[in-house]
């Protein structure tokens, strides 16, 4: 059979593409909790439920910088958010964290490692190219 890019399969190389997706939805997970001030906002959640305006105090950022911090973290899953009265009442979603654990934890031991056989593979039929495969 015909290899294709670099001595990969196609079908292989389609598979990669989509582990460099998931890989990037892990990493916006990543990068929207590594901002120092979400970061902190989570770290406070840690100990429970706090509205939004008690999570903003002690920030050097205006309230409203904090409830786009807040959408922000609740969009990709790693708070929620319930309305009482006028107040937004916020909490870490288990559920959220759990999967995002579960996405890095799969990311290291399936996909990256499926990632590193196919540049080996690739880099062995580059060592030998007139060996039929």
């Amino acid at each position: 059979m015909r290899r294709g890019s670099g001595g990969v399969q196609p079908h292989r190389l389609l598979l990669n593409a989509l582990v460099v997706t998931n890989v990037l939805r892990v990493l916006d997970v990543l990068e929207v909790a590594a901002e120092p001030n979400r970061r902190k906002l989570l770290h406070r959640l840690a100990s429970g439920e706090l509205a939004a305006g008690e999570l903003a105090a002690g920030f050097s950022v205006s309230r409203s910088a904090i409830s786009q911090h807040l959408l922000l973290l609740e969009k990709v899953g790693l708070v929620t958010a319930r309305k009482q009265g006028r107040h937004r009442y916020y909490r870490l979603d288990p559920g959220g964290m759990g999967r995002l654990r579960q996405s890095v934890d799969r990311f290291w031991t399936d996909e990256l490692g499926q990632l590193a056989a196919d540049a080996l593979s690739a880099a062995e039929q580059r060592k030998s190219p007139g060996v039929p495969q």
